[in-house]
């Protein structure tokens, strides 16, 4: 699957999803601007000039920016700048997808020179700086990954209300669901969003709340598009010389036994005149035994199926918790280290005191007797 089966815009379009407010949001940032050549002197500004960044995407840039500077409410624009930082990032990655041996850190670099360039002076947009701990793919997509998860939880709910029964594009939420569910699992486990150490770095991103978790989506999906099995009676075919055999009720064996009570679960009998076929075929008890060893041996193949996969389950799962311990234990360890350190210091600093303890003595007496 591809990142960009994660992307809310991409399935919000695909599943009518238009009036959501990052929808609107992201596809004004998209726009292009009626003028481009209004932009065109401070794109030749920019020194070194730029390589990758054409006028036209320049000009978005700088609108987006400048619209960013002008909202004053604080959530509005926090919002807003979470929205640009996806499409910054995409644009990113577009340019890079598009040139072949281009250099990512060069590409990277490029549009935070423009975008701090832009921004330099706007004291009220100092929150929306783009920041990059590194320059290469693997953490440009790790960025985007966290403005896809961002824009499902926001969305969540309008998500969740869209889907009923009889939905035509269940494929789409199923597709969607099933990426955004990789990504969860991933933020949550491998980056250790919901752990104690880890929170603080996922605040703006990640809901560790279980009612957000996609894979409960996911079962709705599947109850929503499963259908009633269908309910039909069961007709044995007779023998020769042999009263047809029908599992039901006796409204559907009117016409062949008479004086039943309605809807009286029944077996009708069986003629006590049988075929000649009959004495050569295995008796009941000999069936019997053989569909039960049968059975026994699929049971223990099964069985053993089922141990062995377990066996490897466990053994993985303590293999990647031990993993995950040592990764706590290293952060704690930075905590303790720093604590003790703080302890240390206190009790160097404590004076200490003589104190006086009075020990009464007695005088022991004993008797000389000199030789």
């Amino acid at each position: 699957m591809s990142i960009d089966d994660a992307d809310f815009f991409k399935f919000s379009k695909e599943v009518n999803l238009r009036k959501s407010d990052f929808y609107e949001a992201y596809e004004d940032l998209n726009n292009s601007v009626n003028d481009p050549s209004n932009h065109e002197n401070a794109w030749n500004q920019i020194t070194p000039p730029c390589k990758f960044i054409p006028l036209g995407l320049f000009s978005k840039i700088r609108k987006n920016v400048n619209y960013l500077g002008n909202i004053e409410d604080v959530d509005i624009r926090k919002n807003r700048c979470s929205y640009y930082k996806l499409w910054i990032y995409e644009q990113m990655r577009e340019i890079i997808r598009s040139k072949q041996g281009v250099s990512v850190s060069d590409v990277i670099n490029e549009f935070v020179k423009v975008h701090n360039s832009i921004i330099k002076g706007k004291e009220t947009i100092y929150r929306c700086e783009l920041t990059f701990y590194e320059y290469n793919m693997d953490y440009l997509i790790f960025l985007i990954e966290q403005r896809h998860l961002d824009n499902y939880f926001k969305n969540f709910e309008s998500i969740k209300n869209s889907i009923h029964c009889g939905n035509t594009k269940i494929d789409k939420y199923e597709k969607y669901f099933n990426k955004i569910n990789d990504l969860y699992r991933k933020h949550s486990e491998e980056e250790e969003c919901c752990d104690t150490w880890g929170q603080t770095d996922c605040f703006d991103y990640f809901k560790c709340d279980s009612d957000f978790k996609p894979s409960e989506i996911n079962l709705k999906l599947e109850c929503d598009s499963q259908t009633p099995p269908q309910v039909t009676n069961e007709v044995i075919k007779p023998h020769a010389n042999q009263q047809t055999l029908i599992f039901g009720t006796s409204e559907s064996s009117d016409s062949f036994m008479q004086g039943v009570p309605e809807s009286t679960p029944f077996v009708s009998e069986v003629s006590d005149v049988l075929p000649q076929e009959a004495t050569d075929s295995p008796t009941i008890l000999e069936l019997l035994y053989n569909i039960l060893s049968s059975h026994a041996s699929a049971g223990i193949l099964v069985a053993s199926i089922i141990g062995t996969i377990l066996f490897f389950f466990f053994y993985f799962r303590s293999t990647s918790s031990r993993s995950r311990g040592r990764k706590k234990a290293r952060k704690k360890k930075k905590y303790n280290d720093y604590f003790d350190e703080m302890n240390i210091s206190e009790l160097s600093t404590d004076e200490t005191e003589s104190v006086y303890i009075y020990t009464p003595s007695n005088r022991l007496y004993m008797v000389y007797h000199p030789t």
